[in-house]
């Protein structure tokens, strides 16, 4: 039935058969006040079309899809109808629906400026700071294999005692913190002078010999560095702080009065 996507003439006529058996249906009462037309467009019925599709699992014959557009006339019709009752009117699902489309545009509006951002990162430093990286050599030596390890350990500063293979390599690069974890280590490894092995560091596997060889501390970074994490976080918070506020807003509809209908209010 491609006529009625096809011929506008028919949506008119759908249009009146809904509101004649509306009017049946409420009685006689009179249904519209000069509302605006209920338009089957191009773009309607593609996605109707889209709609089913996803709903069936198949493209629609085209009885099921004039069913579908018969349906949005009537939800059409039904709803403008109930707007003119004000039937609307002081229902808290269709406020709390207004709500959650209020926080959803409020969400989308909120663009940060440059000097938004900056102040962002300025309050949040060390969130977006450059880690200390180093480059060291270690030597290790294993509780499992030793009977002593740390006085191995000791021993070994004043010697060649390469020690134990370990399975991340003697030689390792990268952020500090990433190497700490790395190697199981409870201490601080940005604290460890250059060129110098360190006093035996006990790990989870046993003892380590540490040498810095390079260290570049941690600094703060630029904006022009970090804009997309900084954005981002703001974006998350700016949220947040909107839908607080519409949390507030809603609380505080809700002590409002009931909206009693005027005498003039349609039935």
């Amino acid at each position: 039935m491609k006529a009625l996507r096809s011929e506008p003439l028919l949506h008119f006529l759908l249009l009146g058969a809904v509101l004649f058996g509306l009017h049946g249906a409420l009685g006689g009462s009179p249904c519209v006040g000069g509302g605006e037309p209920v338009v089957v467009d191009a773009q309607l019925v593609g996605w109707l079309e889209a709609s089913e599709l996803r709903r069936l699992g198949r493209a629609p014959t085209e009885d099921e899809l004039d069913a579908a557009i018969a349906g949005q006339v009537r939800d059409a019709v039904l709803l403008a109808e109930a707007r003119r009752r004000g039937l609307d009117a002081g229902d808290t699902v269709v406020d709390r629906r207004l709500l959650q489309k209020m926080e959803f545009l409020l969400e989308g509006s909120a663009q940060p400026t440059d000097a938004d951002l900056l102040e962002w990162l300025a309050e949040h430093p060390d969130r977006y700071a450059a880690p200390a990286h180093l480059a060291i050599t270690q030597r290790y030596f294993s509780a499992d294999r030793r009977a002593d390890a740390r006085a191995d350990a000791i021993a070994a500063r004043a010697s060649q005692d390469p020690g134990d293979p370990f399975p991340l390599g003697l030689a390792l690069a990268g952020p500090a913190d990433r190497l700490q974890r790395d190697l199981g280590l409870r201490a601080d490894l940005t604290t460890l002078p250059e060129g110098a092995w360190s006093a035996p560091l006990e790990s989870a596997y046993g003892w380590h010999l540490v040498r810095v060889e390079r260290a570049t501390p941690a600094r703060e970074r630029t904006l022009a560095e970090v804009r997309d994490a900084v954005e981002r976080d703001w974006l998350v918070a700016a949220r947040a702080e909107a839908r607080t506020r519409a949390g507030r807003f809603s609380v505080s509809s809700r002590m409002l009065p009931p909206t009693t209908p005027s005498s003039s209010s349609p039935p």
